[in-house]
């Protein structure tokens, strides 16, 4: 069977939509949702909401088409047998989503490379 290799982007940033989305999401001291495509809660991650500055997360649209990618590649019957992405949280969120997508997140595991 032939090698194949897919190249996936990341989803949409939450920064493209909303460049102020820490300041305006954060002002309380915890984080709340200002706008239907964002997530409801931030990923448990121990950091300050600084650090999101540049390492952002992605949208609920962006969740959204990556499942639909991972949807689109088991119809297919392309699933991959690894997949490497990079270590920032909104391609690593990307990549979940689609294996997600598959029932596949517990099965291949997602290679973080730098």
């Amino acid at each position: 069977m032939p090698c194949r290799l897919v190249v996936m982007r990341h989803g949409e940033r939450i920064d493209d939509l909303f460049p102020d989305w820490i300041r305006k999401s954060t002002s309380s001291g915890s984080y709340q949702a200002f706008d239907l495509n964002m997530p409801l809660a931030l990923p448990k991650l121990k950091r300050p909401f600084k650090y999101y500055e540049g390492d952002t997360i992605i949208s609920e649209m962006g969740f959204v088409l990556a499942e639909m990618v991972g949807r689109g590649l088991l119809v297919n019957k392309s699933i991959p047998d690894i997949i490497y992405t990079s270590p920032a949280l909104r391609c690593v969120q990307t990549a979940h989503s689609a294996l997600k997508a598959m029932s596949k997140e517990n099965e291949i595991k997602i290679r973080i490379e730098p």
